[in-house]
């Protein structure tokens, strides 16, 4: 006999269906609508669920839909890492050639295998300061570099201070995409929270009643996607090929 009265209250701390990210926006206007329309009921058992409750609960929801995805900052990363790398090869193969021009005029050239060992390895930081301790030794060597066209040290300058501010844009998105992961963590975080503590109040208020199912989370993941269902069917209706059609 115990068993069957202990039975309801167990279930209200069963533990919660996991959320998807994409979920968590829908989930979190089904139960506000219901919270708000019981919210009465809520201050009268928490007192703190109140109006203003409410409307930080709101808050949190718009600027959960209203957030920046750190999808387009990824991409950009991505496409300036290539780049980055890019621009490292091309200067490379000027750097070789540069080596080349040297070793047949007789000149040191220890300075310019540091500069490719830090292209190889990748370390863009280490490949500029390594090409602007190597310039001006070149440069005031000039006269004796015979096989060097024109302006050819005035390229590899050229070319550094590209890779220089195609790293420092890289270093930014690096910061950036860093920051919005930590922001959109905290406030799937809160969300969730608010999704939860509404949800256990609500199946406590309104235990044993038909309200009960409206603050069951696995319940409300499956209204989300009827009505999603729903409204994709209704659009291919919409959208439906005249040439298909009686």
């Amino acid at each position: 006999m115990s068993y069957y009265l202990l039975a309801p209250i167990t279930n209200i701390f069963m533990k919660a269906p996991t959320i998807k990210h994409e979920d968590y926006a829908v989930i979190a206007d089904f139960i506000a609508v219901s919270f708000e329309r019981d919210l009465d009921s809520f201050s009268s058992t928490y007192k703190t669920m109140n109006a203003s409750y409410l409307e930080n609960f709101k808050k949190a929801i718009s600027q959960l839909k209203n957030n920046d995805s750190t999808n387009a900052i990824v991409i950009k990363q991505k496409e300036t890492t290539a780049n980055l790398y890019k621009q490292a090869d091309e200067l490379r193969r000027n750097i070789t050639f540069l080596k080349d021009y040297a070793t047949r005029s007789g000149l040191d050239t220890s300075l310019l295998k540091v500069v490719v060992t830090k292209i190889n390895g990748r370390n863009i930081a280490g490949v500029v300061k390594a090409v602007r301790d190597a310039i001006p030794y070149y440069s005031d060597n000039i006269e004796r570099i015979a096989d060097m066209p024109e302006g050819f040290l005035e390229k590899i300058v050229e070319q550094t201070k590209q890779l220089d501010a195609l790293n420092v844009l890289q270093n930014t998105l690096m910061n950036e995409r860093k920051y919005h992961t930590q922001a959109n963590k905290e406030m799937y975080a809160l969300i969730k929270k608010y999704i939860g503590d509404i949800a256990k109040a609500g199946k406590l208020i309104f235990q044993g009643q038909k309200k009960e199912e409206e603050y069951v989370i696995s319940k409300i993941v499956t209204r989300a996607k009827t009505n999603k269902q729903n409204r994709v069917e209704e659009l291919s209706k919409q959208d439906t090929n005249p040439l298909y059609e009686d």
